[in-house]
């Protein structure tokens, strides 16, 4: 069973690895009831009467499927490295969460100034490795087909895409433009930061923070940490990280301008501006109707 919170606001490292770990198992399984669940009899609520016959029912439609569809899991090596490779990270630490602390325990705290993420110099990434980092480690780079094939982060990524442009603003420079505000910090040149709002709750903002080398091209992301719920886990890690490394490493940066974005931020701003023109045309419209008046009884 994964973790649960029980009144906590973050899973320790530990626990968030090991709710990975059983996510990746209870895919398998829940893929196999999907394919069961295709057909009408096990789509639906069975009577306890049928239960004698429940089990004869199970194996013809398991052996029809085995005959006659795509085999869910095909057994490689690469595979046994993977499980190999998670079970190795499921009990270490964060090591950036645990330098974040020493960094804010610290007299001197560092001041976060806020950018363009353009300005960013952060590593060139596509989104095969952003798949990889999902996953946990860039030292398998050769399971590439086999982490696509198993939709390993695409989720998460369709997830991210969305995250970033619920938080475009728009550009001082040039109002037509949006940009997607990060933080940096001249003391620690390799962390780059951004607050993410809640989707869930509007008093919550979660901070994710990405340590990064650009001039290491084998392994350019070091670290990440994000003080949401499962933040703290480093097989994979939470939609923020995701949108944040999505954004600096494969969009550059970037925003597409001819697409204007429906964020929340900007919405309200509009919600502002039709508030203030009503009240203005209230007003405008009332001292008409008094000047008027006031000629009449002339």
């Amino acid at each position: 069973m994964p973790d649960f919170l029980k009144g906590k606001k973050q899973l320790s490292s530990a626990e968030a690895n090991h709710s990975r770990c059983v996510a990746k198992v209870r895919w398998i399984i829940e893929s196999v009831n999907g394919k069961i669940k295709q057909w009408r009899y096990f789509s639906q609520t069975i009577q306890n009467s049928s239960t004698p016959f429940v089990g004869g029912y199970l194996n013809i439609i398991c052996a029809l499927i085995n005959a006659y569809t795509k085999t869910s899991n095909i057994e490689s090596d690469n595979q046994k490295q993977w499980a190999t490779r998670m079970l190795e990270l499921r009990d270490k630490e964060n090591q950036l969460e645990q330098r974040l602390q020493q960094i804010n325990q610290t007299k001197n705290r560092p001041q976060w100034k806020k950018y363009d993420a353009q300005m960013v110099n952060f590593p060139t990434l596509t989104e095969e490795d952003v798949q990889h980092i999902c996953f946990g480690s860039y030292l398998f780079s050769f399971l590439s087909t086999l982490l696509i094939s198993f939709n390993i982060g695409t989720y998460q990524i369709k997830q991210a895409k969305s995250y970033i442009e619920e938080h475009l603003k728009p550009s001082i420079l040039d109002n037509e433009k949006y940009e997607f505000v990060v933080e940096l910090s001249t003391k620690h040149v390799d962390l780059v930061r951004v607050r993410f709002a809640s989707r869930h709750s509007s008093n919550k903002t979660y901070i994710a923070t990405v340590q990064f080398d650009e001039d290491d091209y084998d392994e350019p992301i070091k670290g990440w940490f994000c003080t949401c719920a499962a933040g703290a886990r480093i097989i994979g890690f939470c939609t923020h990280i995701t949108a944040l490394i999505w954004h600096l490493g494969v969009c550059r940066g970037e925003t597409d301008s001819s697409d204007p974005q429906l964020s929340a931020n900007n919405l309200l701003s509009n919600l502002e501006d039709c508030i203030q023109y009503s009240d203005n045309t209230s007003s405008s419209d009332d001292d008409d109707d008094s000047s008027e008046t006031s000629s009449d009884d002339d």
